[in-house]
């Protein structure tokens, strides 16, 4: 007999790892110890996302500024600009909760 585990992907799962990722990069711009992996790690789970191509286009700007910021070493300026990208992400669950609520049968 074969049973079958059923895996329900839901929005936080897909936005998890990306704002997890952010938030580690966002400790160690605070505590100055910001490695190029870990920009280039949140560069890569972005890419991830259902997001559509102004929303992926705004946050890669945000990120791609919070890593000039980070060379010229205004470590301020680079958090404010990744917690932007979290805000936004976080809004993205939200409104997926609010469709998905939109969508459901009650008849």
């Amino acid at each position: 007999m074969i049973t079958a585990t059923a895996s329900a992907t839901t929005i936080e799962s897909v936005y998890e790892p990306v704002l997890q990722a952010l938030e580690n990069l966002l400790v160690s711009v605070r505590s100055e110890s910001v490695g190029r992996v870990a920009l280039e790690h949140a560069f890569s789970l972005l890419e991830t996302l259902p997001l559509s191509s102004s929303e992926y286009g705004v946050a890669r700007l945000r990120l791609t500024n919070a890593k000039n910021y980070l060379t010229a070493n205004e470590h301020g300026a680079a958090a404010w600009e990744i917690r932007t990208v979290m805000l936004a992400l976080r809004a993205n669950v939200v409104d997926g909760h609010r469709q998905l609520k939109a969508l459901q049968w009650t008849g």
